[in-house]
């Protein structure tokens, strides 16, 4: 983990350079993905201390529009489910479960996603 805090925006734009260069090459060495984020390797180390760190932090950060798809995709799936009519007059404790369910079914093992739309959960 790097030792100091980490701009936001840098972060983000390494991030993205380093999607565009890995689909490209997979096993591109951190300067290629520094260089074509604008970013010196010193300041990619400082960011991420590692390429494993990189790609875990990729693993984990939602893809953009990540949490409306998921979002719609679970309205889509609660009213196909006729959660909304079946449910409507059902305590929180008996709708919420079921809501999670559905969402967890669209999100599959994507922690970074379930972060992004239930930041509770972190």
């Amino acid at each position: 983990m790097p030792a100091l805090a980490a701009d936001p925006t840098i972060r983000r734009q390494v991030m993205s350079a380093a999607r565009e260069v890995l689909a490209e090459d997979a096993s591109a060495p951190v300067a290629v993905i520094a260089g074509r984020a604008g970013v010196s390797r010193a300041t990619f180390y400082r960011h991420f201390g590692s390429r494993a760190s990189l790609l875990h932090s990729m693993e984990l950060e939602p893809r953009p529009g990540a949490e409306a798809r998921i979002l719609a995709a679970a309205r889509d799936m609660l009213v196909r489910r006729s959660l909304d009519v079946e449910h409507r007059d059902e305590p929180p404790e008996v709708v919420f479960p079921l809501i999670g369910r559905a969402v967890v079914g669209v999100a599959g093992e994507r922690f970074g996603l379930m972060r992004a739309v239930c930041p509770a959960a972190s």
